[in-house]
C-alpha cells in the first residue's frame, strides 16, 4: 500500500511541474535540491515525498527536511514544490484579481417643457358695408334646383360686433379662431310656412372678401319654432362675396 501512495504522490507531483522548465537560482537553501545544482527537478520531488513516506533515507536528500528535525512535513513538501516552480525562490501570492463594477447611471432627468398653447392674435375684423356676390345650392332635400344666385347685401354692426343690418338678422363678430367671422341668423316667409336660416362667413386675410355658407330649413306653418325637429325639408348654401 505504500509503494502504491507513493506512486500515486509521484505521479500527482510531476503533473504539477512537467510543464515548467526551471532556471538556474542565485545560491541560497533550496528545498528539495538534493544535488545542490540550483534547480529542483521532478525527481528530486519524488525523492522527498518518498522520504516524508519513510520509503527512502533522509540522508539520501538532507535538503527536503530544512528544518532539520529528521521528518518531512508537508509543509516543506510544499515549500519543495514551490521552488521546483519558482526556480528555487518562494513563489509569489497573485494578487487578488479585482472584479470591475459597473455601476449604471442614469442620465439627469429632462424637464419636458409643457405644450406650447396657440395664442390667437386679435384681428382688426369689421364687416360693415356693401358686399356682392353669389349663392350656390350645394344640399336641398325639398327638391328644387340646384342653382347659383346672386345677392347683394350691406352688412352693419356695432362696435361690440353685434349685428344691426340687415334688418331681420341677428348675430355677431367671432375672432376666437383667429380669423375675422361673421356668425348669423334670420327667419323668412316661404310659401306659407316659415324658412329658418343660420350662416358663417369669415373674411380673406386682406378683407376684401368672405367666403361661408347658410344652411336652411322649411316649415310648413308658418308658427313653428326654429328648433323644432318636425322640419319640411332643409338645405345648404355655400356663399362667396366682395366688398364694394
Amino acid at each position: 500500500m505504500k509503494t502504491v501512495s507513493l506512486r500515486r504522490s509521484a505521479a500527482l507531483v510531476a503533473v504539477l511541474v512537467s510543464p515548467l522548465l526551471v532556471s538556474p537560482a542565485p545560491a541560497q537553501q533550496c528545498v528539495g535540491d538534493c544535488n545542490q545544482d540550483g534547480s529542483v527537478s521532478v525527481s528530486e520531488l519524488i525523492r522527498c515525498v518518498r522520504v516524508a513516506l519513510g520509503d527512502a533515507p533522509l540522508d539520501s536528500c538532507p535538503q527536503c527536511d530544512p528544518g532539520g528535525d529528521g521528518n518531512v512535513q508537508i509543509s516543506e513538501l510544499i515549500t519543495a514544490v514551490s521552488h521546483a516552480l519558482c526556480a528555487c525562490e518562494t513563489c509569489p501570492t497573485p494578487a487578488p484579481t479585482q472584479t470591475p463594477t459597473f455601476t449604471h447611471t442614469s442620465p439627469p432627468a429632462t424637464a419636458t417643457p409643457p405644450p406650447a398653447t396657440a395664442t390667437v392674435a386679435p384681428v382688426a375684423c369689421d364687416f360693415n358695408g356693401r358686399w356682392d356676390g353669389e349663392s350656390t345650392t350645394v344640399r336641398d332635400s325639398c327638391g328644387d334646383d340646384f342653382d347659383t344666385e346672386g345677392f347683394s347685401l350691406t352688412v352693419a354692426h356695432g362696435s361690440d360686433g353685434r349685428l344691426t343690418a340687415p334688418e331681420g338678422f341677428s348675430g355677431a363678430v367671432d375672432t376666437s379662431g383667429g380669423m375675422c367671422c361673421l356668425n348669423f341668423s334670420f327667419i323668412e316667409p316661404d310659401e306659407g310656412g316659415i324658412s329658418c336660416n343660420s350662416g358663417r362667413i369669415c373674411q380673406t386675410a386682406d378683407g376684401t372678401q368672405f367666403t361661408g355658407s347658410i344652411e336652411w330649413r322649411f316649415f310648413e306653418s308658418a308658427s313653428a319654432r326654429c328648433d323644432d325637429s318636425n322640419f319640411e325639408c332643409a338645405g345648404t348654401e355655400s356663399l362667396t362675396a366682395t366688398r364694394r
